[in-house]
């Protein structure tokens, strides 16, 4: 599984160190079963947009995107936290424009992924996290999916994210729900961006 570098420079495989203790969010945490929220966000079209692609396999016949956008604060002074969404044919995610609905489930398998990232800073070459937010339920549109050169286009809308802990360093990507965390749900948020090269790593 891949994550992207942010501002285009940093966030492959970065994570805060621990996550803090979920008994000091209990007086904010509201049960996603409540239909409530932590944060709820609208954002009509986010900052420092960026969109990767890469093929891979041995004859480059798997490919995946990655979308991400500043929601808040800033990458030139750090922290900021970020949209991100990843579509990855080869696990049952898009291959073509149309609308899709997410379905909850791992980071490292998921084929149609939504987080976000926050409070995130450069460090050692990666992006440094506070949280991790993985969608659990939200519709995504997307009109163009092009190759490097083109567009990829589309909108995000009534997303729902819950907090969860992402394994960034082995290398496996596994995650568990932070017990007692918090939720976070965005609104319409619109997508448009020039596709560029996702890195070697």
């Amino acid at each position: 599984m891949c994550a992207v570098i942010l501002a285009c420079a940093a966030c492959d495989e970065g994570g805060g160190d621990e996550y803090p203790d979920a008994d000091a969010d209990e007086d904010v945490f509201v049960d996603v079963g409540e239909g409530g929220c932590w944060r709820e966000m609208e954002v009509a079209e986010p900052e420092r947009q960026s969109a990767l692609y890469r093929e891979y396999g041995e004859e480059g016949e798997h490919h995946f995107w990655i979308y991400q956008g500043v929601i808040e604060g800033s990458t030139v002074w750090p922290p900021a936290t970020f949209v991100q969404i990843e579509v990855w044919p080869e696990r049952g995610g898009p291959a073509e424009p149309g609308t899709y609905e997410i379905e909850e489930g791992p980071y490292a398998s998921c084929g149609l992924c939504l987080l976000v990232r926050e409070g995130c800073v450069p460090g050692d070459g990666l992006a440094r996290c506070d949280r991790d937010y993985i969608a659990v339920s939200g519709t995504v549109q997307i009109d163009e999916m092009g190759v490097v050169g083109e567009m990829f286009t589309g909108s995000l809308s009534t997303a729902t994210l819950v907090e969860t802990a992402i394994d960034w360093d082995s290398g496996a990507f596994g995650d568990v729900t932070v017990e007692g965390g918090r939720t976070w749900c965005l609104g319409e948020m619109d997508l448009e961006i020039g596709i560029s090269l996702y890195p070697e790593r």
